[in-house]
């Protein structure tokens, strides 16, 4: 039996690094046959305690301070033009990381944080990782921080990745454009952008309530739509809801279920949220049209203007009306038509469409790990 062992990071927040991580997981099962998966959080396996600590700060320092985030990210992480370095980073995670490793004994590593793959990267480098490893890019870019030059495989989001890694030096053979893997419960979508519009698909974190409510409000057709707000748990969406007595408003808390966000996007015209990686890709698997309400410094930045330039997103204005302005655009023929030819050019430039594929190439590392 084969064992695959996955590196996210952060195991006590929802993110996008371990959904990714657990579609993989899903890859898996369906077509591995005899593999065994397991995700391991290398932060709490090094400090349980101070993990659930940094996710906490990490929340408030987005919501209290997201220019100073936004800054330090840039400093740290994002676009340096000659190598940095982590040694800090070595300095505290690398010890625990080989003791994962000693334990597990995998077969092959799927890295889906930038912060394991650095490690990673690392100790092939010195000769103390012998075992395939394989990035998985949850972003639509690559930070500074991702090991790169000593992983054999990667999968990227876009063609335009697969130059830059290759422009770094790493064979073209060894990259795979995939997208960002999405879960086998997310169905394509064929017909999504015929619908008429009726029911829009909100996700309201980091949205703030009054802006929604107050857009709903005074939207000259809104009473001809009906809102699904996921992620609302905010008390301040509930008492504005309440106040105003919308009745065409519905709340909905964080869903874990995929078979329920596949639901929920097929009864949906459009999607209003912020650019995460995952939540993106299963919006363009469903063909479903996108609008970007607002961005955190940082990574949502960068996926934001990528994403317009590939002309797969609408943003809107911050002093727009978000309803007025979604509808404006889905009663635009040429905007949309115009929106549907970018979404088939941008699904023509993977190279591996189904995860079937995707498993084939994870099934090679497998074979030749220990041949």
């Amino acid at each position: 039996m084969k064992k695959i062992l996955l590196l996210p990071l952060l195991d006590s927040m929802p993110s996008g690094h371990h959904e990714a991580a657990e579609a993989v997981m899903e890859y898996a099962a369906a077509y591995g046959g005899d593999v065994v998966c397991r995700k391991v959080d290398l932060l709490s396996e090094w400090n349980s305690t101070i993990e659930t600590q940094a996710v906490k700060l990490y929340k408030s320092w987005i919501r209290q301070a997201p220019q100073v985030y936004g800054m330090i990210y840039r400093n740290t992480a994002q676009g340096s033009e000659t190598p940095r370095s982590h040694k800090l980073y070595e300095l505290l995670f690398s010890r625990t990381l080989k003791q994962i490793l000693a334990r597990e004994q995998p077969d092959l590593i799927i890295c889906t944080h930038a912060l394991p793959s650095h490690l990673i990267s690392r100790l092939k480098e010195k000769g103390e990782c012998r075992v395939p490893c394989m990035n998985v890019y949850t972003d639509f870019f690559i930070n500074d921080i991702w090991g790169v030059s000593q992983i054999e495989t990667h999968f990227v989001p876009s063609s335009l990745l697969k130059r830059q890694l290759m422009e770094a030096g790493i064979p073209g053979k060894r990259i795979f454009v995939t997208g960002i893997p999405v879960s086998l419960k997310i169905e394509s979508g064929t017909e999504q952008l015929e619908k008429p519009p009726s029911n829009l698909l909100i996700f309201g974190a980091g949205m703030k309530g009054e802006r929604l409510m107050g857009d709903i409000r005074h939207a000259e057709t809104s009473e001809a739509w009906s809102f699904q707000v996921v992620n609302a748990k905010k008390q301040k969406y509930a008492d504005q809801i309440k106040a105003d007595e919308f009745p065409n408003v519905r709340l909905l808390p964080d869903i874990a279920s995929k078979e329920k966000m596949n639901s929920l996007y097929n009864q949906s015209c459009a999607l209003i949220t912020k650019p995460g990686g995952v939540l993106i890709s299963e919006a363009l698997k469903k063909r479903l049209p996108i609008f970007v309400h607002d961005t955190l410094p940082g990574q949502e930045q960068v996926n934001l203007r990528f994403l317009q330039e590939q002309g797969v997103v609408f943003h809107v204005p911050a002093q727009a009306n978000m309803i007025e302005f979604v509808r404006k655009t889905l009663e635009n023929e040429q905007a949309m038509n115009a929106y549907k030819k970018q979404l088939k050019e941008f699904a023509a430039n993977k190279e591996l469409h189904k995860p079937e594929d995707m498993w084939s190439v994870m099934e090679d590392l497998l074979e030749g790990a220990r041949s």
